[in-house]
């Protein structure tokens, strides 16, 4: 009795062999092997014992060979294979979001009109303007990669140079472009309207449309002398969410077959056009020699799963 009685307390110290209660070996003569515990019947009874502690999943030693008090048979705890195993939980997000990098859309001019301001084009497969229907004339997509079912927060940079609109019905959060949600709109002394030009991100899950070139009523449309007629630069950093295998398209419609030049403000500058561009922005052809219509440039700045 005393020595079983000594045995159940060195046992944390020392280890005991079950069968007869001698003290073991510390940490257990079973194992240098990560075979995550080959002992693991004597795991469920030592809560106090120092073998087997997990060392970078290696399946730290594994204790008492038998001992059913002994608490050093926890090694068998520390197995299990790689602590990473199965962690990840499928591609990364900046893997998933790497079609997102340099997604684009860009808009040649037809010939010019309104005083060199504007210019016309004809949508694909479209041999005229129509009856004034809204229609896309430009569209690029892409899809996000990732698993479906996950959603990430991606963090994207929207630069490009794009005519102007105005927008109702949703939110613009900070004055530099961008809106969420609404429609274009040309009530309440909005200068926007169907036949100059949209720019939106649509998202298919979860589904939203985003408007890239929106300018608010009063100071900031007062600052270009009007909404349209010449190329509003954007340059903002957002997050959007997005689930793992949606579709992402960027969209220019509008419905009369005209669209804003990029030239410099004010917008009433008519007779003139001197052509903007953007710095540090080679992949666009930009310029007197490059591209006098409207682009739309991406770049992923930061990829997390979402909340």
């Amino acid at each position: 009795m005393q020595r079983h009685l000594l045995c159940s307390l060195l046992a944390v110290t020392l280890g005991c062999n079950a069968e007869d209660g001698s003290p073991g070996v510390s940490n257990g003569s079973g194992g240098s092997d990560a075979a995550g515990g080959s002992a693991g019947r004597s795991g469920t009874a030592g809560s106090g014992g120092s073998g087997g502690a997990p060392a970078a999943g290696a399946g730290g030693n594994t204790g008492g060979s038998a001992g059913v008090e002994s608490s050093a048979g926890t090694g068998g705890a520390g197995g299990g294979g790689s602590p990473s195993e199965g962690g990840t939980g499928g591609a990364s997000g900046l893997a998933a979001a790497a079609p997102l990098q340099g997604f684009n859309l860009q808009v040649k001019c037809g010939a010019e009109a309104n005083q060199m301001r504007s210019c016309n084009y004809l949508p694909p497969g479209d041999a005229n303007c129509g009856a004034g229907a809204i229609r896309t004339y430009a569209e690029s997509k892409v899809t996000m990669g990732g698993v479906a079912g996950t959603f990430y927060d991606v963090k994207l940079r929207f630069r490009g140079i794009i005519e102007a609109n105005q927008y109702a019905g949703g939110t613009s959060p900070d004055s530099d472009g961008f809106y969420i949600g609404g429609d274009v709109s040309n009530q309440n002394g909005l200068d926007g309207g169907p036949q100059y030009s949209q720019y939106a991100l649509e998202v298919s899950s979860p589904k939203t449309v985003y408007h890239l070139n929106h300018l608010d009523q009063g100071a900031q449309r007062d600052k270009f002398m009007g909404v349209h007629h010449f190329g509003f630069i954007i340059d903002y950093e957002k997050t959007i969410k997005v689930e793992g295998g949606a579709s992402l398209s960027l969209l220019g419609k509008d419905n009369d077959c005209f669209m804003g030049r990029n030239c410099a403000p004010p917008s009433d500058d008519f007779g003139k056009c001197p052509i903007q561009s953007l710095p540090n922005l080679p992949e666009v052809p930009q310029g007197a020699a490059g591209l006098d219509g409207n682009f739309i440039w991406l770049d992923v700045v930061s990829v997390v799963p979402a909340p």
